[in-house]
């Protein structure tokens, strides 16, 4: 019989209330505290969605930013051309640590699979295509030169004080919306200065008119969902066997 010490099992409990009370604090503050947009947005099917270069998808994945900011879009990722045509997805996070570059349905279908994460889309459209320009951007970030930094806190400490000086996010510092921002404005599709581009935040790209060059626009946010899978009907049960006929007299 193993005998467990009886401070560490109070401890172990005390952590596990800690977290559960946190999770329903952060999932009651996102329920009533950020706003609720979903309802306005419309959506559509994966598979019926052409993810085109130059497009923003933003995802709801990170409940304190959500709770803090007063907004669902907590991260962001963009689109290209992959080197076989099709679409992929770039993005920097904390766990990557360096930007990452993979198949964007995929990326998508990962961020929906449980049901909790929602994603939407942001369709760049008109202008030429700007995945040579961003291909070009994140080659010189994919070697060492832009790793992930927890520097968002600037931006986002000065719009909820409003009060307080906080110096801007500096050159080189980048965490997944302001290097997003900066490859957009180096590829000429986004009409940004440099310091704005630094000190962006997911849901600054949410706003209904982005500033682009003007040979280009983004359309509306538009929700992606997961196509539902059709019950598979149930099967006709195999009609009544005849009974026997009776004996012969």
């Amino acid at each position: 019989m193993v005998l467990i010490d009886e401070d560490l099992l109070h401890v172990v409990l005390g952590s596990v209330l800690v977290a559960v009370v946190a999770a329903l604090a952060g999932a009651y503050l996102t329920a009533t505290i950020v706003p609720t947009e979903f309802d306005e947005l419309p959506s559509a099917p994966l598979d019926e969605i052409e993810l085109t270069p130059g497009s923003l998808l933003l995802c709801e994945s990170n409940v304190e930013i959500n709770v803090v900011l007063g907004t669902h879009w907590s991260h962001i990722a963009l689109v290209l051309d992959g080197e076989d045509g099709a679409p992929v997805c770039v993005d920097l996070t904390p766990t990557s640590h360096t930007v990452q570059m993979q198949p964007a349905r995929e990326y998508i279908e990962h961020e929906l699979r449980d049901g909790r994460h929602r994603v939407a889309i942001r369709q760049l459209c008109g202008g030429p295509n700007p995945t040579r320009a961003l291909r070009r951007f994140f080659a010189r970030k994919s070697v060492g030169a832009a790793e992930y930094e927890h520097s968002y806190w600037k931006p986002a400490f000065h719009r909820i004080t409003r009060l307080l000086d906080v110096p801007p996010v500096r050159r080189g510092s980048y965490f997944c919306s302001n290097i997003i921002a900066d490859a957009l404005r180096a590829a000429g599709v986004l009409a940004l200065g440099e310091e704005e581009a630094r000190n962006i935040l997911p849901p600054d790209f949410a706003a209904r008119r982005l500033p682009t060059m003007p040979d280009y626009a983004y359309d509306p946010m538009l929700l992606v969902r997961m196509r539902e899978k059709r019950r598979a009907a149930a099967p006709t049960p195999p009609p009544p066997t005849p009974p026997p006929p009776p004996p012969p007299p």
